[in-house]
């Protein structure tokens, strides 16, 4: 299954939220939307190390996930 570039943000962002460790117990909304952020910068970062144009689509994909997740950073700021 495909996911839009919203539906994966949300997944990433659920993945960091929803950790299942004493250390993260307490984790911010927000703070789960920064790993989440670090985690796209980093995958975007070996996609454009590696282009490809075959790359391309996954790279336009990954970038409209960060843009969704600093959507999400900004709502929770509010």
């Amino acid at each position: 299954m495909i996911l839009t570039s919203k539906e994966e943000a949300h997944e990433i962002f659920d993945n960091m939220y929803n950790v299942e460790s004493n250390d993260f117990h307490n984790m911010k909304k927000e703070d789960a939307i920064q790993c989440a952020l670090i985690t796209v910068e980093k995958i975007l970062y070996i996609l454009e190390f590696r282009f490809d144009f075959k790359m391309e689509k996954s790279i336009k994909h990954y970038q409209e996930v960060k843009e969704e997740l600093l959507k999400l950073l900004k709502k929770e700021r509010k």
